[in-house]
């Protein structure tokens, strides 16, 4: 029977889902609710709509890992990755049942193809080095991107996309440890393997 009553809640959710969220009751929706509205304002494309939505759950219940989730996942259509990492990052704080799609998410929005291969091979070799030279901290890359006179600037922005690859394949990592299955993120994993010059750790 409650499966029943579960059943028709739904059913009755998705019938309004479309419609404004200025009327619902934030404060006394489920986690389930929270879930299933963002995910069919996303399917909507009304963005913006979402953003409203998770912020105005946040405002009554601002540890809802849900509402982080939903909010990272919009922000990250958005274009706006580091708020959606930010985003993802407080999922994480507040959740445990959604740890692995949360980490893939978060490694989606800092890996977002924000530093193709070819890009990242192009820049090291009008400066004399190679993928194999980048196989190591940040700190001793900055150094010898300041050896070979590298200016200022272009270190810095350089510097953030190695950054952002090693954050998202860590994300990445930890999702699949946590044993979130999907094939993204082990093609996510392998691909910031890649473009820091370390496949050939993971073998």
């Amino acid at each position: 029977m409650h499966k029943i009553i579960l059943l028709i809640t739904l059913l009755s959710f998705t019938a309004n889902a479309a419609e404004s969220t200025k009327d619902l009751d934030v404060k006394n929706l489920t986690d389930r609710q929270i879930h299933f509205k963002v995910f069919e304002l996303m399917r909507f494309s009304k963005y913006q709509e979402t953003l409203e939505f998770c912020n105005d759950v946040l405002k009554q219940k601002p540890y809802n890992s849900e509402a982080h989730l939903g909010k990272g996942k919009v922000l990250s259509e958005l274009k706006k990755w580091r708020e959606a990492v930010a985003a993802y990052d407080l999922a994480i704080k507040y959740t445990t049942p959604l740890l692995g799609e949360i980490y893939y998410q978060k490694g989606v929005a800092l890996d977002e193809r924000y530093a193709p291969l070819e890009e990242i091979k192009d820049f090291l070799k009008k400066i004399g080095m190679s993928l194999e030279d980048i196989r190591k901290p940040l700190k001793d890359i900055e150094q010898s991107f300041k050896n070979k006179g590298v200016p200022s600037e272009e270190r810095k922005k350089f510097l953030e996309k190695i950054w952002r690859i090693e954050e998202a394949f860590k994300a990445y990592d930890l999702a699949i440890k946590i044993g979130y299955e999907d094939r993204h993120a082990y093609y996510g994993r392998t691909r910031a393997l890649i473009r820091l010059g370390r496949l050939h750790d993971d073998e």
